[in-house]
């Protein structure tokens, strides 16, 4: 019936901090969105890719991460990805790699 994640409301935080990438173990919006109608179903996608430019990671599997966390210690660390190179595209296959 509905999943956690960002609600529309998060977009000018996210604007004002320059965010470049967010990434969730899900779609990423919260659902319902609250707003009632088809057009904005998923209203964080439909803002922040194509007026922020800020790139969306969904369905990460971070529970591994975690796992590795928690076994070092350490809570930080760098992630990489590299997408394919589509022209005029949008979205892309990755295998984002986390570096402690």
């Amino acid at each position: 019936e509905g999943a956690a994640g960002f609600h529309s409301s998060a977009i000018p935080l996210l604007f004002e901090r320059e965010v470049a990438y967010i990434g969730t173990d899900h779609v990423g919006d919260a659902l319902p969105s609250g707003f009632g109608f088809d057009p904005f179903l998923l209203p964080v996608h439909q803002i922040v890719m194509p007026f922020l430019g800020i790139n969306i990671l969904d369905n990460l599997d971070l529970e591994l991460v975690a796992e590795f966390a928690r076994e070092i210690g350490r809570w930080e660390f760098l992630i990489s990805a590299g997408p394919l190179r589509i022209d005029n595209g949008m979205g892309s296959p990755l295998n984002p790699i986390a570096t402690f």
